[in-house]
């Protein structure tokens, strides 16, 4: 363990695009752009990741049936605001993108 640097990361935030007037993503991150992003953490060193924001939480999703698309009513929810301990977020990819 003591060999090891770690880097907490939060996925909401990783290569994510943020309206810094408004303080509110325009396209918020994910699982994939966190797989895409190790090899730069590798390269500086860093040998572990600790993420932030994997487990579901109350983002209450719905099936907007206009566009057949899941949508969230509350994107922002805390990422403390868990509700399942055995699932990852399905907003950032979920268990497949995890």
């Amino acid at each position: 363990m003591r060999d090891h640097i770690f880097h907490e990361v939060y996925v909401d935030y990783q290569s994510a695009q943020i309206d810094t007037k408004e303080g509110k993503f325009i396209k918020r991150g994910d699982f994939s752009k966190v797989e895409k992003s190790i090899d730069g953490y590798k390269k500086k060193g860093i040998t572990a990741l600790y993420l932030m924001g994997v487990l579901e939480r109350d983002n209450n999703p719905y099936l907007n049936k206009s566009i057949n698309e899941v949508e969230y009513r509350r994107p922002d929810a805390t990422p403390l605001a868990i509700t399942c301990r055995q699932t990852a977020n399905k907003m950032l990819g979920g268990d497949e993108g995890f």
